[in-house]
């Protein structure tokens, strides 16, 4: 999660490794992304629901709140 300036994960993917990416501006980003946060924590949490790790407790938050962000952005439109 993050920006095309900020997100290092891009950087970390090997010249041949594909990628998917979600754009704020496609009209069902927030949805998929927040469907992926629903899964992710599904596997990242015990059967009580406690977290597995403070670390996927973060990334499952900042999914969440990528979500918001791309729900509220001004311009949709369907996917390049």
């Amino acid at each position: 999660m993050g920006t095309k300036l900020t997100s290092s994960c891009l950087k970390k993917a090997a010249d041949d490794e594909p990628i998917f990416v979600l754009r704020a501006q496609d009209f069902l980003s927030a949805e998929v992304v927040r469907n992926w946060a629903q899964k992710f924590m599904i596997i990242s949490t015990d059967d009580n629901g406690n977290w597995l790790s403070e670390k996927a407790e973060k990334k499952y938050n900042a999914a969440l709140s990528t979500a918001y962000d791309m729900e509220r952005w001004p311009t949709k439109k369907l996917p390049d």
